[in-house]
């Protein structure tokens, strides 16, 4: 070692592998002689900073059947609006023949194809709740309890999107994607503006890099702004749809225990960061909303298929 002055000194130190104090150096749940990694935790949640975080929302829910009896869910869900159409096994069977229904019927379209409305409605409700901002036309949505939105009151506010901001309207392109990226980034800018931001930005990313995609989830959820995201795949087969997991173990493994989803818009709420046995570096999976549930996604599968259609609306203010 350099002491200065043309000194210099040979010292001795110790390399610590744990804190000798402790029986669990990174006060993970893991006692250090049983775990890889003693002074890093091999599990870290991270939620949004929210009043009922990590719960997202409140909304009650009387379509009780799709929620195992649950009266309240963490958002809107779709298929609150009756879905009176052909129905269809895979992505494109039946595809053209449903065509007719959608244009005709608003609720098979918002149950069949809503899923943008219902997460850019969840985003600008937490955002509500949060900051006491507003939806024009539906001044009230808190008036009754300030962490509880009634159904009638959800669904009043998504229709409004779905005909005004958010717009599903019916288009072949709308029938094929659900809600274009650009409406979701003129929409959401709107909003902000009404709610007292000069020059917001919101930003159908692009980008199919896995870091910086992750830097922005990151960013976002420390700001506590949900994202609102999406998974599209126009191949059919099993190996191409994206898992939702209701178990953190099943969502590292990616076991595909669940029916895999093809295409979907949906929020993510968090992450959790974790390590394996053998790599010192944080692996990732998402914390997401997807009509009314929480769920877990597995973000090395997530971030291989990155691209315009599969990505993130990245918000800056």
């Amino acid at each position: 070692m350099y002491i200065g002055f043309g000194i210099t000194k040979n010292c001795r130190f110790v390399i610590y592998s744990s804190n000798p104090n402790k029986k669990d150096s990174d006060d993970d749940g893991i006692e250090d002689d049983k775990d890889s990694f003693p002074l890093k935790r091999n599990e870290v949640f991270v939620f949004l900073n929210g009043y009922i975080s990590p719960h997202f929302l409140n909304v009650e829910n009387t379509n009780l059947q799709y929620h195992n009896n649950n009266s309240v869910i963490a958002g809107g869900d779709q298929h609150w609006w009756p879905g009176t159409g052909k129905e269809y096994d895979g992505i494109f069977d039946g595809f053209f023949e449903r065509f007719p229904d959608y244009v005709t019927n608003k609720n098979y379209r918002m149950c069949g194809f809503g899923c943008g409305v219902i997460a850019a409605t969840d985003l600008e409700l937490y955002l509500c709740q949060e900051n006491g901002y507003s939806i024009p036309n539906q001044p009230n949505l808190f008036s009754n309890n300030a962490f509880l939105i009634s159904q009638s009151d959800y669904m009043s506010a998504a229709e409004y999107n779905r005909d005004n901001v958010f717009i599903l309207n019916d288009y072949y392109v709308n029938y094929v994607i659900g809600v274009k990226p650009t409406d979701l980034e003129s929409g959401m800018e709107a909003f902000l503006k009404y709610n007292g931001f000069l020059n917001p930005t919101a930003e159908w990313r692009a980008s199919a890099d896995k870091e910086i995609v992750l830097n922005s989830i990151e960013r976002m959820i420390s700001e506590n702004r949900p994202i609102v995201f999406s998974y599209h795949t126009f191949k059919d087969k099993y190996e191409d749809g994206i898992c939702l997991y209701k178990n953190v173990e099943d969502a590292k493994n990616d076991n595909r225990s669940t029916i895999p989803i093809k295409s979907h818009y949906m929020n993510i709420i968090g992450y959790v960061k974790y390590l394996n046995d053998t790599c010192d570096t944080y692996r990732y999976l998402l914390i997401v909303v997807s009509n009314g549930e929480i769920f877990y996604i597995n973000y090395d599968f997530y971030a291989a298929h990155l691209d315009i259609t599969t990505n993130i609306l990245e918000i800056r203010t």
